[in-house]
């Protein structure tokens, strides 16, 4: 089964908010440095026209328990980036035996 993805009413393709959402907080700490590696060298891609366009920014990665967060200005990419950043994760969590519930694209708003 693939990692669950929602796209929010609050969704941005110039300044897109990730939220990845774990079933518990990352057994060591190699696998934060892994994760996070691995959304930098995805970003990395993006930057130097990988996805048919070009990113512009990306914030900090936060981790929190179970929660990873972070926002990229997808400036020219196409909509192929989200699919390779997707598959990467999804393989991250099989080698790595990390369960992930979804990926919020755009913002969460709580009421």
């Amino acid at each position: 089964m693939g990692l669950e993805v929602v796209k929010t009413k609050e969704y941005s393709w110039d300044g897109l908010a990730f939220t990845l959402y774990l079933d518990q907080p990352l057994k060591q700490v190699d696998q934060e440095t892994e994760l996070r590696t691995l959304i930098e060298a995805w970003f990395l891609v993006g930057l130097y026209g990988g996805f048919g366009g070009y990113f512009h920014h990306m914030s900090s990665i936060s981790f929190d328990e179970n929660l990873v967060e972070w926002q990229v200005d997808m400036g020219s990419s196409s909509t192929q980036a989200l699919d390779v950043l997707i598959t990467c994760l999804e393989t991250f969590g099989q080698d790595n035996d990390v369960a992930m519930k979804k990926l919020v694209l755009g913002f969460e708003i709580v009421e």
